[in-house]
């Protein structure tokens, strides 16, 4: 059923707008990964009063 609509949308999106739909699929994939955060090792030791609840 997911995939008999999706096929549908995509069918119209190529219909509507042939040039988007071309330069669409053209493209290469991004890579959409976030990058990894840095973590701080001593972070209890480092934390303020307000991040251990406390008012500021």
């Amino acid at each position: 059923m997911r995939f008999g609509r999706q096929a549908v949308v995509v069918l119209a999106h190529a219909i509507t707008a042939p040039r988007t739909s071309w330069r669409i699929m053209r493209a290469p994939a991004r890579e959409t990964r976030a990058p990894t955060p840095v973590r701080d090792p001593d972070w209890v030791a480092n934390r303020t009063h307000h991040d251990k609840g406390g008012t500021p």
